[in-house]
């Protein structure tokens, strides 16, 4: 390797002498970071792609203060042997170990994941830190699910960032997603809380009654054409009336979304369509079921009655 010439002296015929105090150089990082936060009904993910530039001197290892709360999924980097994980101090440190002494602009990408925050007018994101970093700048970009509405309501060294900014990277698509907001972090001790909101679904329903009248028998044909907006639903309930014991075990649902139709315990006529997992827009469920017929040459037939919806 070729020595870089720090220091140049002059001296004459006469004896001189010189003396040299040496000491290792202090490495420094700069990070950057791209953090998208997906806010779900089940649980929360940070997704952190994250730049480190190390100079003046190499690093055998990067440490990092993550939030409690959050597990760490994977930890990936080119430049990454393996990672450990430690208290110090009541903070949660995460060690990058590097494949040896390490210099320049280095990658790194940390998934982390866990139960996502209840509904409450001020919460405060978690905040992943790189130490001994002179500097750390980045991007936020908080994504919420269906049937979840945020707006910031505290916010200190983070400004509120126009998505179009972000141009084209990755993160930009998360960005445009419906009732995504974008911030930028102005420097590592930044500080933004969220206010949470958990919205009702919206849900219409049309329903088309098929009937067919047979010697004895009427055979009952019904479609129901969910839509659902706002939020996520994992079931809905239907009331089905004037069906007896043998009527009632005739009863079917069926469509591509259908996991189960039960009875409701204590609530006669009424069904409970579970779906296979959580619905949003639309979704068709199609029910059968037979009753006997009454005779005497009139038939009532008694329409559906189309629960925990807003129109039908």
């Amino acid at each position: 390797a070729l020595a870089l010439v720090q220091r140049v002296f002059r001296y004459g015929a006469d004896e001189a002498a010189v003396a040299l105090r040496v000491a290792p150089v202090a490495p420094e990082m700069r990070a950057e970071s791209r953090q998208v936060l997906s806010l779900g009904e089940d649980r929360m993910v940070l997704a952190t792609d994250l730049v480190v530039t190390i100079t003046r001197a190499g690093v055998f290892r990067v440490v990092l203060e993550v939030p409690d709360g959050l597990e760490i999924e994977a930890a990936t980097g080119a430049a990454l042997s393996h990672w450990t994980e430690a208290k110090e101090g009541g903070k949660r440190l995460v060690t990058l170990h590097l494949n040896g002494r390490t210099i320049g602009r280095q990658e790194f990408a940390l998934s982390l994941a866990g139960p996502p925050p209840n509904a409450q007018a001020s919460w405060n994101l978690p905040r992943i830190t790189l130490r001994e970093a002179s500097r750390e700048t980045g991007t936020m970009i908080v994504v919420p699910d269906r049937g979840l509405q945020i707006r910031a309501v505290t916010r200190a060294n983070v400004s509120q960032l126009d998505p179009r900014e972000l141009g084209d990277m990755p993160q930009a698509r998360n960005a445009v997603r419906p009732g995504a907001l974008a911030f930028r972090l102005l420097q590592s001790d930044w500080k933004l809380a969220l206010a949470i909101e958990r919205l009702d679904a919206w849900v219409t329903a049309q329903v088309l009654h098929d009937v067919t009248l047979r010697e004895g028998q009427i055979s009952h044909r019904v479609s129901l054409r969910y839509g659902i907006e706002n939020a996520a639903v994992k079931s809905l309930r239907v009331r089905i009336p004037g069906l007896d014991e043998a009527a009632a075990g005739t009863v079917r649902a069926s469509g591509k979304d259908v996991g189960d139709l039960v009875p409701v315990a204590g609530s006669p006529g009424l069904w409970e369509i579970r779906f296979q997992h959580s619905i949003v827009e639309n979704t068709t469920v199609d029910l059968e079921f037979q009753s006997q017929s009454k005779g005497g040459g009139k038939e009532l037939i008694e329409p559906l009655v189309i629960e925990q919806v807003r129109q039908t």
